[in-house]
C-alpha cells in the first residue's frame, strides 16, 4: 500500500466502522438461516460493537458508555451478550479479515 496511509481501527469513526460493517454484510451475508421472531439489532451492529469492544479491549459493560452518543440505541448488555456468543467466530474472523483488505485494520 504503497503512498496510501494505513487507516487503525482505532482512528476511523465509529460510524464510519458501521458503514463499513453494514457493507460487509450486504456483500457477505450469513449463511445462517434465522427462524423465529425478527431480530431488533442487525447483525452488523452487532459486529461493529463486538470489533470495538476487540480493538479497544473494552468489556461488556463498558461497550454502552463508549459508544451510546455515536450510535443511540443499542442492545442491553444480555442481549449483546447473547448475540455475540450466536455468532460464530468464523464469522467474527471473516469480518476482521475483510476489514485488513478495505485497510481499516
Amino acid at each position: 500500500m504503497e503512498g496510501r496511509a494505513r487507516m487503525r481501527l482505532t482512528t476511523i469513526p465509529i460510524h464510519q466502522i458501521l458503514s463499513l460493517a453494514q457493507q460487509f454484510c450486504k456483500e457477505r451475508p450469513s449463511r445462517k438461516k434465522k427462524f423465529g421472531r425478527p431480530l431488533i439489532y442487525p447483525e452488523y451492529l452487532i459486529l461493529t460493537l463486538f470489533a470495538l469492544k476487540q480493538v479497544y479491549r473494552l468489556s461488556y459493560r463498558q461497550i454502552p458508555s463508549f459508544v451510546r452518543d455515536e450510535l443511540g440505541n443499542i442492545p442491553c448488555l444480555s442481549t449483546l451478550h447473547y448475540r455475540v456468543k450466536k455468532i460464530e467466530q468464523e464469522r467474527f474472523e471473516e469480518f476482521l479479515r475483510w476489514l485488513s483488505k478495505k485497510g481499516a485494520l
